[in-house]
């Protein structure tokens, strides 16, 4: 048994030949997701899936997920959802969203059924080693009764005797959950301190076996409250009384992103995930109910977006709006009104005014370590 750093894999021809050919041999190795590890194989190869489900000590007839890095990957492995469906999750993706596609013939992966869960990842560097090989099986790398594994350490010992090729101790959990490495930062980020600082004082809740995931520099308010299947990404805060609550679907949070005080962040049982990308802001009392933000968005004091709706990047939904669901907000708008309609679109000056609300509260939790005066501490 082996590890290698995702970053050296990606970088040497020789070293993801190597890998290709392992998988190629019915190899099966861990790889990190934007959730937790995964046990990665070629989900058309039945040695390899067979050696999953031994691995887990799984039931054999469950089908498991399989993760790719483009919508142009799903046709070589017969992915044949309806375009109006694709459309809508392309909206979506990549992101840590798991849906159930029709097949026009099963693979293995599948187990013999017609359809196959599928994902694309948002993790980066993921999506390029599944461009360069191809789809690969992602379900949880952990046996069945236990508990997903988000520490390279705790997969090699829990499994190590059962891989081929683990992955490294270099990688870990960043933006939305998507596993990054340590290797240079683009930017301001290559100065930020490596201290992690997610803050104890807010309830961090595991709930029916999900505990929350905190990226690098996290601020939780101490009247904050984190639950159940949550990813926050680096330097998010999430100020007093605001609740993110992920029971009965998960939520995935991106980097930089301010949830301001008394806000509520929850999910659609069984249905809609709420996500935020990276750089939004929700105003004070705001309310997103399993919608998708997307980046740089602003949901103002008090609005509302509901089920199944999407914010476009850069977009305005004023103070008090309510978004119905399912509606689709445009890139670069702004909303208001209840129920909300289109007023006009942004300006580019109005644009980059928006970006001064995550910049003053990446400067306000700042502010806040430093009072506190809060040492480092790993979760």
């Amino acid at each position: 048994m082996r590890r290698v750093r995702l970053a050296d894999l990606l970088a040497s021809a020789e070293e993801l030949a190597g890998f290709s050919e392992l998988l190629t041999r019915g190899g099966v190795a861990a790889v990190p997701t934007e959730t937790f590890y995964g046990l990665a194989a070629d989900p058309t190869n039945e040695g390899a899936v067979s050696r999953i489900f031994e691995i887990k000590g799984r039931d054999d007839g469950k089908p498991l997920l399989v993760l790719f890095s483009e919508r142009a990957q799903f046709d070589a492995l017969g992915v044949a959802a309806e375009s109006p469906v694709l459309a809508r999750l392309l909206r979506i993706w990549p992101a840590p969203l798991t849906v159930v596609l029709p097949l026009r013939s099963s693979v293995a992966a599948s187990r013999g059924r017609a359809t196959l869960a599928v994902r694309i990842p948002a993790a980066p560097r993921l999506r390029q080693l599944l461009s360069a090989v191809g789809p690969l099986t992602g379900t949880s790398a952990n046996r069945s009764d236990a508990p997903p594994l988000a520490d390279p350490d705790a997969v090699e010992e829990a499994l190590g005797a059962d891989l081929d090729l683990p992955t490294p101790r270099a990688i870990r959990f960043g933006c939305c959950g998507a596993a990054r490495s340590d290797g240079p930062r683009r930017g301001a980020d290559r100065h930020r301190p490596r201290a992690r600082l997610p803050v104890f004082m807010g309830t961090i809740r595991e709930y029916a076996g999900k505990k929350p995931l905190l990226g690098e520099r996290v601020y939780l308010a101490e009247t904050a409250a984190i639950i159940g299947d949550v990813v926050l990404g680096d330097d998010v805060s999430v100020w007093y009384n605001s609740v993110v609550r992920g029971d009965c679907h998960f939520i995935r949070v991106g980097a930089r992103t301010n949830i301001q005080d008394n806000c509520a962040v929850h999910v659609t049982q069984e249905k809609y995930p709420t996500i935020l990308e990276e750089e939004v802001t929700l105003g004070h009392g705001a309310i997103v109910h399993g919608a998708v933000v997307r980046r740089g968005a602003l949901i103002g004091i008090r609005a509302t977006v509901l089920d199944g709706a999407e914010v476009g990047e850069s977009a305005f939904v004023g103070a008090g709006a309510l978004v119905t669901p399912r509606t689709v907000v445009p890139p670069r708008t702004l909303w208001l009104g209840a129920p909300a309609r289109q007023v006009r679109e942004l300006s580019d000056a109005e644009v980059r005014d928006l970006k001064h609300f995550h910049s003053n509260y990446l400067q306000y939790k700042e502010e806040y370590f430093r009072i506190d005066g809060r040492r480092a501490i790993a979760p």
